[in-house]
C-alpha cells in the first residue's frame, strides 16, 4: 500500500493542473465572463488569468514538462569498482531504469510539481465570493468617439482609456458594484451594476471605436437616473390614492445613490451649464499629452458646392481646411469628381499655405484661452456637369501625416432636383390655381386638382392616395369621409375639419366643430418650417373660423386667436402631419373669407409648405450627415421597400410600413451610402466635419453645470504579489533542479 502511495499523489498532483487549462481554453475561446458567472453561482469563486494567453498555457504544462525532463534524463555510463558491488542496488535507485522504484523513492518531483501547482493557482488570480452587502457604487464612462481614434498615444486613446478603465475595475473590491457607460454621438450601458469584475472587465475589452463625435448629455443623463431618482418608489408604494387637495405632501423622501464617475475621455464635447451633478461625484481622466498647443492635425471641415446660375452645367466648389497645428503648414488637397460614385471625371490639385494656430490668452482670470486654428479656403471650378447626373465630389489631403487621419478627406453629392407630387380636392379656388399654376411651382412640383365627389372614386383618388403615390394632399372645403380615407401623404385642411371631425355634430361619440365669427389674431409660432420668414400674421382679416372641440393634448398650435382659438395647429397621424387651417380662404357660395392673400405671407406660407412638407429637392447638393446622425429618406410615393448600402458595401434593407419616409440610422462610417429602390439610386455622404473632433489635443478641465472638474490621477492599483511570488518560486524550482543534478553527478 505504501508502495502505491507516492505514484497516487504524484498522478493527482498531475490532474490537478487539468481544470486550469481546461479554465485557460474557455478564457481563450471568450467564454470568460460566461464561466465565471457559473463559478460563481455554483461554487462562489471566479478566476482571471493575470498573464498572456502562452504564458499561461506554458506555466499550466510546466507540471507535464518536468516530468517529461525526469524520464528523458541523461542516463550515465556505469564502470565496475570492486570496492562497490556490495551497493549496486543503491546505484540502480538513482537511475530510471525501473519505473515503480524510481517513483517510490523521488520525492523531490513530487515537490517540484506541487510548486509549480502553486505558481499555476497564483497567476489564475482566484477569487472566493461571499456574502457581502454592496458598498460603493462607480461607473466608468468610456469615450469611443472619432477624436480616442488619434495616434499621438499609442496605439490610439481608445486603447489607452481602456487600459485605465480596467485599472479602476483591478482596484474595486468585490463588494464594489460597477457600471460601464459608451458614448459617442450617442450612449449605452455596455453592463449594468454588478459586482462581478469578469463582466466589467468583459464589457470594456469590447469597446471598439467610432467616427461618430462626442456628445456627453445622454451619458450623464443615464447615469443621473440612477444616481439621482427623480421619484421615490418607497413614497408611490405609501402615498394615498386619493390625497387631500391641497394637503399633497412628501411621504417619502427620495434617496440617491452617491456614485463615482471615471470619465475616459479627452475632453473634446461641449461644455454643459445645465445638468447638476448631485451624487455624481465626477473625476476625469485625459491621456498624458504636451504643452498646450501641441495637437498633431491638419484637417477638412467644410466642403461646399455651388451651381452657376447663368451657366447650371459649371459648379464652384469651396474647400475649408484648419491646421490645429503651431506651425505653419503647406497641405496639397486633391479634388476628384466621380460619376456615378466610381469613374473619374476630373480631378484638380492645389497646394495651399495654413498659417499655425492662435492661442489668445484669457481676458480674465478663470477664463479658458482662446484657441483659433490657422485657417484656408480652396476654390475650384468644374465644367460640364450636368444637371441631374450622379455625380460625387471627393476631396483629400494628401500626405498630411498627422496623428488624427478621419478628418483627411470628405464627399459632397451633387443634389438631384426632385418635383413634389401634390393632389388638391376642392370645389375650385381660384388663388390656389394661380399659386400651383405658376411657373416657378411647376419647376417644383406637378399638382393634380379633383373635385369633392371625386374622392369616392377609386382611379381618382382612393388607389393612389392610399398606395402613397402624393407627397402633400390639400382638403380645400371637403375632406374624405372616414379616418381609413386618410392618404398616405402630409395633407393640409382648409376651412374644413380632418375625420373625425364633424361640423354641427350630434352625440357624445362626436367631435365638435362650430363656426365663430370675426375672430382675430393673437399670437403665432415663427418657428414650425411652414411659418419661417413669414411676419404681420396679426393684420389676417377673417369673416369667419372653426372652433374645434377635444384637440389632443399638446397639439402644436401655429396661429392662435381670441377666446382660445385654434386658427392654424398641426396633427399628427402616425409619420405624417395634417395641417388644419380653420377658416377657409373662400366659402361655399364664392365670397372672399379673407384679404390674406392679399399680403405677402400668403406665397411665402405656400412655398415653405411645398418644400417641407412636399418633399422637394432642389439643392447644389445632397444634405451632409454626421457619423450618427439619422438620415431622412423620401424617395416618392409607392416606394415600400429600399436597400441601403454602406462604403464598406453592407448591404440593410429598410420597409417603409406606415411610415411617410425612410428613417436610416447606421451612418456609423464616412464616406458615400448608396440608396436603390426599384430602378432608381441616390447616394448621401457622411463627413465628421466637427472642430471639437479635429482638435485633438486634449483638454485638462471640463465644465458641467456650475462645476469646474479638472483632470486627476488614476487610482493608485494594489500592488500585484503574485508576479514576485511567481517570480520565487520559478527560482526555487530551478535551484532545486540544480541540486539535484548535482547531487546525481556526484
Amino acid at each position: 500500500m505504501l508502495r502505491l502511495l507516492f505514484p497516487v499523489g504524484l498522478v493527482i498532483s498531475l490532474l490537478a493542473a487539468i481544470p486550469a487549462l481546461v479554465l485557460l481554453i474557455l478564457d481563450v475561446s471568450g467564454r470568460e465572463a460566461e464561466t465565471n458567472a457559473w463559478l460563481e453561482q455554483k461554487i462562489g469563486v471566479s478566476h482571471h488569468f493575470a498573464l498572456s494567453d502562452w504564458a499561461a498555457f506554458f506555466l499550466i504544462s510546466l507540471p507535464f514538462l518536468i516530468l517529461i525532463f525526469y524520464f528523458l534524463k541523461l542516463k550515465r555510463n556505469s564502470y565496475p569498482i570492486s570496492s562497490t558491488f556490495l551497493w549496486k542496488k543503491s546505484v540502480e535507485d538513482l537511475h530510471v531504469n525501473r519505473l515503480l522504484q524510481w517513483l517510490r523513492r523521488n520525492v523531490l518531483l513530487l515537490l517540484q510539481i506541487l510548486i509549480s501547482l502553486l505558481l499555476i493557482l497564483a497567476i489564475m488570480g482566484p477569487r472566493l465570493h461571499g456574502m457581502v452587502g454592496g458598498n460603493r457604487h462607480y461607473i466608468l464612462m468610456v469615450d469611443n468617439s472619432a477624436s480616442m481614434s488619434a495616434t499621438d498615444i499609442q496605439p490610439n486613446r481608445l486603447e489607452w482609456a481602456k487600459r485605465e478603465a480596467l485599472k479602476e475595475i483591478d482596484a474595486s473590491t468585490d463588494g464594489d458594484f460597477g457600471m460601464v457607460i459608451v458614448f459617442n454621438a450617442t450612449a449605452e450601458i455596455r453592463q449594468s451594476y454588478t459586482s462581478n469584475r469578469t463582466l466589467l472587465r468583459a464589457a470594456v475589452e469590447a469597446i471598439q471605436p467610432t467616427q461618430c463625435p462626442t456628445k456627453l448629455e445622454e451619458a450623464l443623463s443615464l447615469a443621473e437616473s440612477l444616481a439621482n431618482p427623480a421619484r421615490s418608489t418607497e413614497n408611490e408604494a405609501v402615498r394615498p390614492d386619493n390625497p387631500e387637495k391641497g394637503k399633497e405632501r412628501t411621504y417619502a423622501v427620495v434617496e440617491g445613490i452617491d456614485t463615482q464617475v471615471h470619465l475616459f475621455s479627452d475632453g473634446r464635447f461641449a461644455d454643459i451649464t445645465d445638468f447638476s451633478l448631485a451624487n455624481l461625484q465626477m473625476q476625469l481622466h485625459v491621456p498624458e499629452h504636451s504643452p498646450i498647443g501641441s495637437g498633431d492635425n491638419i484637417g477638412i471641415t467644410r466642403f461646399d458646392v455651388l451651381r452657376s446660375e447663368l451657366d447650371p452645367t459649371k459648379i464652384q466648389v469651396f474647400l475649408r481646411v484648419n491646421n490645429f497645428r503651431n506651425k505653419a503648414a503647406n497641405v496639397s488637397v486633391s479634388v476628384d469628381v466621380l460619376a456615378e460614385g466610381k469613374r473619374l471625371m476630373n480631378s484638380r490639385q492645389r497646394t495651399i499655405n495654413l498659417p499655425p494656430r492662435k492661442l489668445i490668452p484669457p481676458e480674465e482670470e478663470g477664463k479658458q484661452a482662446k484657441d483659433i486654428p490657422g485657417e484656408s479656403t480652396l476654390e475650384l471650378e468644374f465644367s460640364n456637369i450636368a444637371e441631374n447626373a450622379d455625380i460625387v465630389l471627393h476631396a483629400k489631403l494628401n500626405d498630411c501625416k498627422d496623428s488624427f487621419p478621419l478628418d483627411d478627406e470628405a464627399w459632397l453629392v451633387l443634389g438631384v432636383v426632385r418635383k413634389a407630387k401634390i393632389l388638391i380636392a376642392g370645389p375650385g379656388n381660384q388663388v390656389l390655381q394661380y399659386f400651383f399654376e405658376s411657373n416657378a411651382v411647376k419647376k417644383l412640383a406637378d399638382v393634380t386638382f379633383i373635385t369633392p365627389a371625386q374622392l369616392k372614386d377609386s382611379a381618382s383618388y382612393l388607389d393612389p392616395a392610399l398606395s402613397g403615390v402624393y407627397d402633400l394632399v390639400i382638403f380645400d372645403r371637403c375632406a374624405p369621409s372616414t379616418e381609413n380615407e386618410m392618404p398616405r401623404a402630409h395633407t393640409l385642411f382648409i376651412g374644413y375639419p380632418p375625420p373625425p371631425w364633424k361640423i354641427d355634430g350630434k352625440g357624445e361619440d362626436r367631435l365638435l366643430v362650430e363656426k365663430i365669427e370675426f375672430p382675430q389674431v393673437r399670437g403665432w409660432n415663427d418657428q414650425h418650417p411652414v411659418m419661417r420668414g413669414i411676419t404681420g400674421w396679426h393684420e389676417m382679416e377673417l369673416a369667419e373660423a372653426l372652433r374645434f372641440e377635444k384637440l389632443p393634448p399638446k397639439t402644436p398650435v401655429l396661429i392662435e386667436g381670441d377666446r382660445e382659438l385654434a386658427l392654424l395647429f398641426a396633427l399628427s397621424r402616425g409619420s405624417y402631419t395634417d395641417l388644419v387651417m380653420a377658416f377657409p380662404l373662400e366659402t361655399l357660395d364664392g365670397k372672399w373669407n379673407t384679404r390674406w392673400f392679399l399680403k405677402p405671407g400668403f406665397p411665402l406660407f405656400f412655398r415653405n409648405l411645398l418644400l417641407f412638407m412636399g418633399n422637394v429637392r432642389d439643392a447644389s447638393s445632397e444634405e451632409t450627415i454626421k457619423p450618427g446622425q439619422v438620415k431622412l429618406i423620401r424617395p416618392g410615393g409607392g416606394v415600400a421597400e429600399i436597400q441601403v448600402k454602406s462604403p464598406k458595401g453592407e448591404i440593410v434593407r429598410l420597409e417603409r410600413g406606415n411610415r411617410s419616409d425612410f428613417n436610416f440610422g447606421n451612418t456609423v462610417e464616412q464616406g458615400v451610402y448608396e440608396i436603390t429602390w426599384k430602378d432608381q439610386i441616390r447616394r448621401f455622404a457622411v463627413n465628421l466635419f466637427d472642430l471639437n473632433e479635429s482638435n485633438i489635443e486634449p483638454r485638462d478641465a471640463i465644465r458641467i453645470g456650475s462645476e469646474d472638474i479638472a483632470a486627476g490621477e488614476a487610482r493608485k492599483q494594489p500592488r500585484e504579489l503574485w508576479r514576485w511570488a511567481l517570480l520565487i518560486g520559478f527560482g526555487f524550482v530551478l535551484i532545486e533542479w540544480f541540486i539535484y543534478n548535482k547531487r546525481i553527478a556526484l
